[in-house]
């Protein structure tokens, strides 16, 4: 059976990428230029984009379908592709966090694309089915790139009574952003940064504030998509965190949730206290995954 890869990085800033003329969107995919400057600069990568995100939803892989209707809202990931004469085999995404989601349809293609997240050293956390665990597994092992292993869990809001409590963060934040994700770090040092700057502009970062400033943050990605995806960060436990924690989150996704979106959050299910603020709004376990920390 014949393969074809596809590589189609993202590796610029939105700020910088947006300025981009086609052509020189086209020669970061690896694809044909255009002559003309692209109004959508990941018209290159179009079709990409596209038939990946067929794939996951043909093959139901919920989590995946959100992470790719994301990407346009989002900098600095890595698509790989690989196809048969059949379609599309398998897809590996690799997001800025270094959070590797990947997916294939058998162990060829899985094999592939670990070739591909393995070259591009990025990868730090893989999040994938079961199969593919299965087919990845072996080879990481072998490796000695295992660190330790769990299990992510994605969660779907409902609407809810509850109010909401928060406010969407300003330019005027981003030291306040920087001061709190100091305190983040403290008991999970190996977090990158979001990227506060971009998310602001984009309207996708909320906060809760108290005396000491800024104590939590809800990463709504794809805020204008039909699905949305939050991310919650918070400082290290205190008296009254669960019902900030809680009136942050809704503040985010109830909105929303009227407005018509699916929200949705990825959760490590060792997470006990995410676990349960998310729980304890209603929102549903609707698929999981295998996850593994890699070493760099």
């Amino acid at each position: 059976m014949r393969f074809q890869s596809e590589i189609c990085p993202a590796r610029n800033s939105r700020r910088r990428l947006n300025a981009l003329t086609a052509k020189a969107v086209a020669a970061q995919a690896g694809c044909a230029p255009m002559s003309e400057p692209a109004a959508d600069p990941y018209s290159s990568i179009a079709l990409q984009l596209h038939d990946a995100l067929r794939f996951a939803e043909a093959d139901q892989h919920l989590g995946l379908v959100l992470l790719l209707g994301q990407l346009r809202h989002s900098s600095d990931w890595r698509l790989s592709v690989v196809r048969t004469p059949a379609g599309i085999a398998g897809i590996s995404v690799i997001s800025s966090d270094g959070t590797w989601s990947v997916e294939a349809r058998n162990e060829v293609a899985a094999l592939i694309l670990a070739e591909f997240a393995g070259q591009s050293r990025q990868a730090r956390v893989l999040c994938t089915s079961e199969p593919v665990r299965g087919w990845l597994l072996p080879r990481l092992a072998s490796k000695g790139c295992i660190l330790g292993e769990g299990q992510t869990v994605l969660l779907q809001a409902v609407a809810t009574a509850f109010a909401g409590a928060g406010s969407w963060a300003k330019p005027t934040m981003l030291s306040g952003l920087d001061a709190f994700w100091g305190e983040v770090r403290r008991e999970k040092p190996s977090l990158l940064p979001p990227r506060w700057r971009s998310l602001i502009a984009f309207g996708e970062v909320a906060v809760a504030t108290g005396n000491a400033g800024i104590v939590a943050a809800v990463v709504c990605s794809g805020r204008t998509e039909p699905q949305a995806g939050l991310h919650l960060y918070r400082v290290p436990p205190y008296e009254g965190q669960r019902q900030v924690l809680r009136e942050l989150v809704a503040f985010v996704a109830q909105p929303l949730i009227a407005a018509g979106k699916q929200m949705f959050a990825r959760v490590d299910r060792e997470d006990a206290q995410a676990m349960e603020i998310y729980s304890s709004l209603g929102f549903k376990e609707v698929q999981t995954w295998y996850r593994a920390t890699l070493r760099s």
